[in-house]
C-alpha cells in the first residue's frame, strides 16, 4: 500500500486499458491521498476511483466529465472526503460502493 500520494495538476483524458474496452483514469490504494486539481475527461468506465482498502484520502477541486461511467468512484474506501468537484456529461455522478467483501466503505 502507497502512503501520503498526492496526485495534482494533472490532465488526463482518452483512458482505456490495453486489450479491454475499458479503462480507469486515476486508481490508488494508499493510506493518505490528495487527488486535487486534475481534470478528467473521456475514460471509459470510471475517472478518479480509489480502490478496495485506500484510507484518509481527500478528492477535491476535480473536473470529471464525458466519462462513461461514474465520474467519480469508490469502492471500499473508508476516512475519504469527496469534495469541491465539479462533476457532469457522466452517465452517473458520484458512485460509493463495497464490491470487496473484505473492505468496507465507512466515514
Amino acid at each position: 500500500m502507497l502512503h501520503n500520494t498526492t496526485i495534482t495538476n494533472n490532465n488526463i483524458h482518452d483512458n482505456v486499458q490495453l486489450g479491454w474496452p475499458y479503462g480507469q483514469a486515476i486508481s490508488v490504494i494508499a493510506d493518505g491521498f490528495l487527488i486535487s486539481a486534475t481534470p478528467s475527461t473521456t475514460t471509459k468506465r470510471k475517472a478518479s476511483p480509489p480502490g478496495s482498502g485506500a484510507i484518509h484520502g481527500q478528492i477535491s477541486n476535480n473536473v470529471v466529465y464525458g466519462n462513461g461511467a461514474a465520474g467519480i468512484y469508490t469502492d471500499g474506501v473508508s476516512y475519504v472526503n469527496i469534495t469541491n468537484n465539479q462533476v457532469y456529461g457522466n452517465p452517473r455522478g458520484i458512485g460509493i460502493s463495497s464490491e470487496n467483501p473484505y473492505y468496507s466503505s465507512h466515514d
